[in-house]
């Protein structure tokens, strides 16, 4: 019996080899396309945890705060690792081509922030943050005939005015004191009048004296709200509300009385003075503000439910102090504007509400976050982009 030793020739060895390979490299391609794969999903996935955290951070950080601290490295607390710089950018011309703004404007309508050196783990990334207010710019309709814009929206302010900065000058009893005083005057002046009269030849005649109520109907009051300088402490106000009282006939032994009804020492910075308004009759009040200390401060004056009717009267005040924002509930029709208009450098007076409200500002912001990957040189950051993610940031 004979054996076939021959094993197989360098031909067929050859086309093996080359079967082999036709099927080898697919597979292999096809581990390779799957490991790069793998390494894209990583990578993309640390980058959208990036994005997450820093969206996170943006949303729990006040704008203020994130512009003021954006060259330093005090926010973004969720991302406590090797931050080696943040910078404010500007975009200039095509899309991710941005350039170091050497200071920030608040009152732009979008902000970029650039990040970079953002270490995860082993490997590095550049954040390009986008604050952009366009989006809530649009317009809503509050109520008939009123439109305004999300971020065009004055929030009222919230105040304790029972803070020690502030004044708040209430009425006691003047009114009424002074009501009884002028009246015993005048009935006291009539009756000496005609005690008088009588005993002249002829007599004359005699005159009745007026009800409390008809003279009442005379008496017209200046109130004068006075902020003074304090000669004893250049750091502090002296505030002071006089109420003058005078009586518009000549029936009147003494036509005019005076009280002090508020005074108070204030440290600087003053807030503001709240007159808590009772009206006396039909045309009868003028409200003074005299600022002689020259100090800014607001001025509230406010007419108390109770007295008189909401109409049928009218009550002068004049503010003559570039330094004071006077407020008031009365509406224009009760207000004497032509006394107002007619003193020279008069501050108009916001009347009608006496709620003061902050400035409007951008508050709501589209917050879109872009990771890239890390570069050294300046010029080509923010090109190569891994994630983006998108949310809004209210104030």
């Amino acid at each position: 019996m004979r054996r076939n030793n021959k094993g197989f020739t360098l031909l067929e060895l050859l086309i093996s080899i080359a079967i082999l390979a036709i099927i080898l490299v697919p597979l292999l391609n096809n581990f390779v396309v799957a490991a790069k794969l793998n390494a894209t999903s990583k990578l993309t996935h640390k980058a959208t945890t990036v994005a997450q955290n820093l969206i996170e951070s943006i949303k729990a950080e006040d704008i203020k705060e994130l512009v003021n601290t954006s060259h330093g490295l005090n926010s973004f607390d969720l991302l406590i690792n090797e931050i080696s710089g943040m910078e404010e950018l500007t975009l200039v011309g095509t899309p991710y081509l941005f350039q170091t703004e050497p200071e920030i404007n608040l009152d732009r309508e979008k902000l970029y922030f650039g990040i970079y050196g953002i270490k995860d783990e082993s490997h590095k990334f550049d954040a390009l943050i986008t604050l952009d207010a366009v989006p809530y710019d649009t317009s809503v309709s509050v109520e008939p005939g009123t439109t305004l814009y999300y971020n065009q929206f004055q929030m009222p302010e919230i105040k304790n005015i029972n803070k020690e900065e502030n004044a708040l000058v209430t009425q006691g009893f003047e009114d009424n004191w002074a009501v009884d005083t002028l009246y015993e005057r005048h009935v006291a002046f009539c009756a000496d009048y005609n005690a008088a009269a009588l005993e002249e030849e002829p007599p004359r005649a005699t005159i009745t004296p007026d009800t409390i109520e008809s003279l009442k109907s005379k008496i017209t009051r200046d109130i004068k709200i006075n902020i003074n300088s304090n000669p004893e402490d250049t750091n502090s106000v002296i505030v002071e509300a006089v109420y003058d009282y005078k009586c518009n006939t000549t029936a009147i032994n003494g036509n005019s009385v005076s009280y002090v009804v508020y005074k108070k020492t204030i440290v600087k910075p003053m807030n503001e003075i709240y007159l808590f308004y009772h009206p006396l009759s039909l045309n009868s009040d003028k409200i003074t503000i005299n600022n002689y200390a020259t100090i800014d401060s607001k001025v509230y004056v406010i007419k108390q439910d109770g007295y008189m009717a909401d109409a049928g009267y009218l009550t002068r005040i004049v503010n003559t102090s570039p330094d004071i924002s006077l407020y008031s509930n009365l509406i224009l029709s009760q207000i004497d504007t032509s006394i107002h208009d007619g003193v020279a450098g008069a501050i108009p007076i916001n009347a009608g509400d006496i709620i003061t409200k902050d400035a409007s500002e951008n508050r709501l912001y589209k917050v879109t976050v872009e990771i890239f990957e890390s570069e050294v040189d300046e010029t080509d950051r923010y090109q190569d982009r891994l994630a983006i993610m998108n949310a809004t940031k209210g104030e």
